[in-house]
């Protein structure tokens, strides 16, 4: 059943949902919303007390004024939850920078040591568990007043292959060897476990997806920022944000799964 008062709440993630929401509103008539954002080091400062987000710093108290224009969020009047955000998957590439598990490929280059396939486990649902989104979605479920969805963020932009930034270097690395497919399925596996049965994580739209481990490039530009109050453009370089076209896909996958349930 679809909620009727939908929160949807993450990190700078939200700003395409949010959008989409904003401009193509009759899209999707059959629930109200309200769009709860800051970023990720603030929001895992939040303290849950009896069905209300609280700032637990000072920071995060200033954010969640800034961004939202309150200094708590009651919880009650919501019948169903998004999480959008708070976990990348590119980031984890640099643990093969310098290992590899036995399935995956030694490449020619910087040789890497072999590990056990229970260790890199074992850092990836570390990685995931320990995540701002898994914790906010966690949270969530625990007022058992409402179905509980998430979606991480997206795969990188395809334009990472022709980015010369060394950031990227782990995660080119990773495509170019082949094992970005098998490694993602990997971490999916733990972030599976570490969301447990009650929550629906929603995978990232097949439609968007380049190459196996990118996000095509046309659904990140011309994606936003956080702000609240204006629309502000990231630049050419942002390589991790979606835009409002996605967003909407996000939402059509959001209504698809609360319908299933």
């Amino acid at each position: 059943m679809i909620p009727r008062r939908l929160l949807i709440i993450g990190d700078s993630h939200t700003a395409a949902p949010r959008i989409a929401l904003r401009e193509t509103r009759a899209r999707w008539p059959d629930f109200d919303h309200d769009v709860f954002a800051m970023p990720g080091g603030s929001l895992r400062a939040l303290d849950l007390r009896d069905g209300v987000f609280l700032p637990a710093s000072p920071e995060a108290r200033k954010e969640m004024r800034f961004y939202n224009d309150v200094t708590a969020l009651p919880l009650r009047s919501y019948d169903g939850f998004i999480v959008f955000g708070g976990l990348q998957f590119s980031s984890s590439a640099s643990y093969l920078s310098r290992h590899r598990t036995s399935d995956l490929a030694a490449a020619p280059g910087r040789p890497r040591a072999l590990m056990s396939g229970g260790f890199l486990d074992a850092v990836l649902m570390r990685r995931v568990s320990h995540s701002v989104g898994v914790h906010v979605a966690k949270a969530l479920e625990e007022l058992d007043q409402g179905p509980v969805l998430f979606m991480s963020a997206a795969l990188p932009s395809d334009a990472v292959l022709g980015s010369a930034e060394a950031k990227w270097q782990d995660y080119r690395d990773l495509a170019r060897r082949g094992d970005g497919p098998a490694y993602h399925q990997r971490f999916l596996t733990q972030l599976d476990r570490a969301l447990g049965p009650g929550i629906r994580r929603l995978s990232q739209p097949a439609a968007t997806i380049s190459g196996e481990v990118f996000t095509a490039a046309e659904w990140m530009r011309g994606s936003f920022r956080m702000n609240p109050r204006r629309d502000v453009a990231h630049g050419e370089e942002d390589m991790i944000h979606t835009n409002p076209s996605y967003g909407a896909l996000q939402i059509d996958a959001a209504m698809e799964a609360f319908a299933a349930l």
